[in-house]
This record gives C-alpha cells, structure tokens and sequence, in this order.
C-alpha cells in the first residue's frame, strides 16, 4: 500500500468518525490585505484607507500626506494569520498602533 492509499484511507476513517464531508473546501488563494482592499475599492465597496510601506520614511510621509497624528501600522502575512507577524524591533502579532507621528 502506498502513502496515497493510506492518506486516502485515513481521511475517510477521520470524516466517518468526525461525521464532516469528505471533501473540505481547501484555500488556495492567498492575498495580502491590501491587495483585497484595493480590489474591493475598485468595486466601490467602502474600506479603510490605507498605503504599503517598505521602510519609517515612507510611513512617515503617508501618515504626513493623510495630515493625521496617529496611525495603525499592520504587517502583511501569508503564513495563517497577523498573530504570527512581527516587526524587525521584536513587536509580536503584527498591529501596531501609534498615537505620535514619532512613535
């Protein structure tokens, strides 16, 4: 018996025992948040608004160019959730938020 088989014969047992369909919808299709915003955008959907940055500079001159004081920074992560994101200084769960342009 090959491990196809017995792959195939275990998620049986499993579905059997668990009483679920056998064929679970699986994602395969991975899109950052701001990819799906700006798509939902295109479509006229109201959402948040909200730049990609790559470095301090540059999410100092968005925060600047929206004339706000204070901003929630977001890393993007494909990896099953922004709990599982950090950023570079160690902060953990991938949210930030910032009440100073300096913070």
């Amino acid at each position: 018996m090959n491990s196809r088989h017995l792959l195939s014969g275990c998620k049986r047992v499993l579905a059997a025992k668990l009483q679920v369909p056998l064929n679970i919808p699986r994602r395969s299709l991975n899109l950052h948040e701001h990819y799906s915003l700006g798509l939902l955008d295109e479509e006229g959907v109201p959402v948040p608004r909200g730049s990609v940055a790559d470095s301090p500079q540059k999410v100092r001159s968005i925060i600047e160019g929206y004339g706000l004081t204070d901003a929630v920074l977001k890393a993007q992560v494909l990896a099953g959730g922004r709990g599982k994101g950090h950023f570079s200084s160690g902060l953990k769960g991938g949210v930030k938020i910032c009440y100073s342009i300096d913070e």
